[in-house]
C-alpha cells in the first residue's frame, strides 16, 4: 500500500493560488494600455497559469485530483485589479509591491519527504515567483517614480 504524500495539500494550495492570481493579473493586463505595465504583466499572467496547470498535472500524476477552493482574497484582488478606474499605480500598490516583504518561501522544503520530482517542480517554481516578485516591485517603483514626476 502507498502511503498518501504528506505534501498533496501543498500542491493543491499552490495550484488554487495560482490559477486565481493568473485570473487577476489577467484582468488587470487586459485593461491597462501602458506598454511598461503590459510586457511585466504578460510574463506573470503566463507563469501564474502554467504554475497552476503543472501544479495540478502533479497531483494528477502522484494518482491524487485538484480540490477547487475559492478564495474570497482572489475574488476582492480581481475586483481592484478589474477595476477601469483605478490607475495601474493603485493597482500594483493594492497587492503590496510598493513595499519590502518578506520571503514567503523559506519553509517550503522543511518537508523531507519531497520527491525528487516534486523537489524540482517546486525549485523552478520558487525561482520564478522570486523573479516575478523582483519584477513587479521595479514595475512598483517605476510607476511611483512617474507618479512624482507628473506631480512636481
Amino acid at each position: 500500500m502507498t502511503t498518501k504524500p504528506t505534501y498533496l495539500g501543498l500542491l493543491n494550495a499552490i495550484s488554487n493560488g495560482e490559477t486565481q492570481a493568473a485570473r487577476y493579473f489577467k484582468a488587470w493586463l487586459d485593461l491597462t494600455a501602458d506598454p511598461t505595465v503590459r510586457s511585466v504583466l504578460q510574463v506573470v499572467v503566463n507563469r501564474e497559469a502554467e504554475h497552476g496547470l503543472a501544479f495540478e498535472k502533479r497531483l494528477l500524476e502522484l494518482g491524487y485530483s485538484l480540490i477547487e477552493r475559492p478564495s474570497p482574497e482572489a475574488e476582492a484582488k480581481l475586483g481592484v485589479l478589474s477595476d477601469p478606474n483605478r490607475s495601474d499605480l493603485d493597482k500594483i500598490l493594492y497587492l503590496g509591491y510598493g513595499e519590502p516583504r518578506d520571503d514567503p518561501f523559506g519553509r517550503l522544503f522543511d518537508d523531507h519527504s519531497i520527491d525528487p520530482q516534486t523537489g524540482g517542480l517546486l525549485g523552478r517554481y520558487v525561482a520564478e515567483e522570486r523573479d516575478t516578485i523582483r519584477r513587479l516591485r521595479a514595475l512598483a517603483e517605476t510607476l511611483k517614480d512617474r507618479s512624482a514626476q507628473k506631480a512636481a
